[in-house]
């Protein structure tokens, strides 16, 4: 759990009002963070933002959580940054937005990253 805590603690600092779902797997023990982004249709998919071995997040191993944790931080505002120039070279009127946050529920489920600990 302390590695989900970890990995949940770092997206809350780059998407403050994510919801995040969080998801345990038995095999690989590895933590991946994904994305649901919007497709070109109105479907979501799932992109990987950043993973990595289970144990480089336990607080016992205090050097590797420390560089595993800027690494999520460094992955997440890159990928906050993309977010934001996908948005404007999509160039949607205010109209087109609607309609596809209404898909999608809400704007903030389009973009919220969500943790899979595998």
């Amino acid at each position: 759990m302390q590695e989900m805590s970890s990995a949940v603690e770092c997206i809350r600092e780059i998407f403050p009002a994510s919801a995040i779902k969080t998801v345990r797997v038995d095999k690989p023990f590895r933590v991946t963070i994904s994305a649901s982004v919007p497709g070109k249709s109105a479907h979501q998919h799932q992109e990987v933002v950043w993973t990595c071995k289970q144990h480089n997040l336990f607080e016992k191993n205090p050097k590797r959580r420390r560089r595993a944790m800027d690494s999520i931080r460094q992955k997440l505002a890159a990928f906050k940054e993309e977010l934001a120039t996908r948005n404007h070279h999509a160039c949607l009127d205010e109209e087109t937005y609607r309609t596809i946050t209404q898909v999608n529920e809400s704007a903030e489920v389009s973009k919220t990253p969500s943790v899979a600990a595998s």
